[in-house]
């Protein structure tokens, strides 16, 4: 660590601003705030004080958020404590992505930033550009909360190492994404004596119900809690005996008094018989940090803390100004390496891309050589990579388009100049996520082939897009029926619980549930047709939901030609981007968002959409890929 600024504050505290090397090239903006007249009740028999380390929460300015440095001066002013405060990953002055080596905030990707002069906020919210990168770790089989995790503990070693500090009394304390991190590092490190966690805490299993938030990729574990036996309550157990405060708001619409009460009674057993101390702050407020529930945090670090003398009430502040509090404010950047290369997390991903190619094509050599026997292989690991959630594809009795059809959708478009009915029927499936299947027959032939497209926009309310129009309108002059299946999250709006990580929370994905889906509308149609067309079906494949098309006996029974439309996208040319540093530079070649169904975690060394299209080659099904000219990624 170096220091790099100390500034002092006639309102009776000084500000240490400190450059902390966590990894090798990896530099974090830290802070220690300490208090010029320390009561002597803070003061053990060596003359060290007790420190808080302030987690903060999403905020484009990081620690200098007003309300942040609200808490920061309370901790060193009213509690009279040494506190300490760092900035995360892509926010306040840690840009990951830039065109000068991580110099510059990049704001296409969703990194937050500042005005230092006016402390204007830029670019709001600070997750996408965590999610960016928490997408190619997923795929890369590895986890951003990992190295969340790891600048805490980092900083944890540094606090330990300064003089003034009473490294027995060390406490911890953040709201909503701060909440998070305290709640991590609070179970995996016993150095945490005292935790706060506010606006965090709650259940998956009422918070993914209630369709609410917390899906960002640093708040997900590995494969996911559930899947490890854990839920976030468990993060409490483990830290038991040691006290812990929770603190939630009734109007908080992310986690709710109601979620920690839920919550607390899951694990109160537990809890008991390991003498766990939790205390809980359930307020009026909202998300975020509010007076009475600092005020309870405040007592509640004072008693544990082992300060004779309580807190007065939570004290208003004016923060102070940004620039500061800036690392790269005037002419010289101090958050920079005398070689301007520092290590930023697309480093980190490029070197597990790397990693992984080389793994998958080690694999492609033995698929090659040993031909279908050994890529016979495929279908059992794609089932256990993407979770295939197989839950009502057992076989379909009783169905007619009678019994399940859908009067009024919203969708009245119709083939022109052709003799066609229209079907709608709702598949019932798992949860919320009942594929929709729209059928248009012929009227006046009897269909020799039924074609299921999926992927378009075939969303109940929606029409269909121009290219299912164009499939429906040309295969039903040939005497050909049309199925455009909808799955969720295609066409119609994500709502939490089928957000973009949420699946990864309970070990599963979305190319689990939507391929669970996809295959439970086979069955449904394979059974309505049964009786009339005596040719398999042919599946059309548009955009990117070739990820969906797992080898599984329902499906290779069921089809006889399989179309790949524009969409297929090998991990070589995401991957593409990150290994190659020049290309890193230039923010604007980044791959944009990974689909949500090609979000599996560790697949990207493992196979790929390519090995499962050979597998179904191996089974006699005619493959064709196609793709609209210019679009090369789609020849892959």
């Amino acid at each position: 660590a170096r220091q790099v600024r100390r500034r002092v504050d006639p309102r009776g505290f000084e500000v240490s601003m400190l450059v902390l090397e966590t990894r090798p090239g990896v530099l974090v903006p830290v802070t220690i705030w300490k208090p010029l007249e320390v009561a002597s009740d803070r003061i053990d028999t060596h003359g060290r004080v007790p420190v808080v380390l302030l987690a903060t929460g999403h905020e484009p300015l990081g620690f200098r958020a007003p309300v942040e440095q609200e808490v920061l001066m309370n901790l060193v002013l009213n509690l009279r404590l040494v506190a300490v405060a760092f900035d995360p990953l892509c926010q306040g002055e840690r840009p990951q992505f830039g065109r000068d080596s991580g110099s510059r905030h990049n704001f296409s990707v969703g990194e937050c930033s500042f005005d230092p002069q006016t402390c204007e906020a830029i670019h709001l919210p600070c997750t996408p550009a965590h999610d960016v990168i928490g997408e190619q770790m997923f795929l890369l089989g590895a986890s951003l909360a990992a190295y969340f995790v790891y600048d805490a503990i980092r900083i944890l070693d540094f606090i330990e190492t300064l003089d003034f500090v009473d490294t027995s009394r060390i406490a911890m304390m953040g709201t909503s994404g701060g909440g998070m991190l305290t709640a991590y590092v609070g179970a995996l490190d016993d150095r945490i004596n005292v935790s706060v966690i506010s606006s965090w805490m709650g259940s998956w299993r009422t918070q993914i119900r209630s369709m609410v938030c917390h899906y960002d990729a640093e708040q997900i574990w590995w494969k996911g809690l559930w899947p490890l036996g854990l839920d976030k309550v468990d993060l409490l157990i483990a830290r038991a005996p040691l006290p812990t405060m929770i603190g939630n708001g009734v109007r908080d619409g992310c986690a709710s008094a109601g979620d920690a009460q839920v919550a607390l009674e899951d694990a109160s057993a537990a809890l008991s018989a390991l003498q766990g101390q939790v205390a809980v702050s359930l307020t009026e407020g909202a998300h975020g940090w509010h007076a009475s529930q600092l005020e309870n945090a405040y007592s509640f670090l004072a008693t544990h803390l082992g300060l004779e003398t309580q807190p007065s009430l939570h004290v208003h502040f004016d923060p102070l100004p940004c620039s500061a509090l800036s690392f790269r404010s005037g002419d010289h950047d101090m958050l920079q390496f005398s070689d301007g290369v520092p290590n930023t997390m697309p480093d980190v991903v490029a070197e597990l891309w790397s990693d992984a190619l080389r793994s998958l094509a080690e694999r492609r050599r033995v698929w090659s050589g040993g031909g279908a026997e050994a890529r016979s292989e495929i279908p059992a690991m794609v089932r256990e990579a993407i979770g295939l959630d197989t839950l009502g594809a057992e076989e379909v009795t009783n169905w007619s388009c009678a019994s399940c059809s859908v009067p009024d959708i919203g969708d009245t478009w119709m083939p022109e100049g052709l003799n066609v009915r229209r079907s709608v029927l709702v598949v019932e499936h798992v949860g919320a996520c009942m594929p929709t299947i729209k059928f248009y027959q012929p009227s006046d032939v009897t269909p020799s082939r039924v074609v299921v497209a999926v992927g378009g926009s075939s969303y109940l309310p929606e029409e269909p897009s121009p290219v299912e129009r164009l499939l429906v309108q040309e295969a039903c002059a040939r005497g050909v029926a049309v199925a455009l299946v909808g799955l969720c999250g295609f066409g119609g709006t994500f709502n939490a619980a089928t957000a973009h990580f949420a699946p990864l929370l309970v070990g599963k994905s979305h190319a689990g549930v939507m391929a669970g889906g996809l295959l439970r509308a086979v069955d449904v149609l394979r059974h309505l047709v049964s009786s009339y067309v005596a040719t398999p079906m042919s599946i059309f494949s548009f955009g990117d939901t070739a990820a969906l098309l797992v080898p599984e006996p329902q499906i290779l029974a069921a089809i006889d030609i399989l179309v790949v439309f524009d969409s297929l996208v090998g991990w070589e040319s995401i991957a593409e981007v990150w290994v190659q540093r020049e290309l890193r530079k230039s923010i604007s070649a980044l791959p944009p968002r990974v689909p949500a169904q090609m979000l599996v975690h560790g697949v990207a060394g493992r196979f790929d959409v390519p090995d499962v299209l050979a597998t179904m080659v191996d089974a006699g099904i005619s493959v064709v890929v196609a793709a609209p000219r210019g679009r090369t990624n789609a020849a892959h």
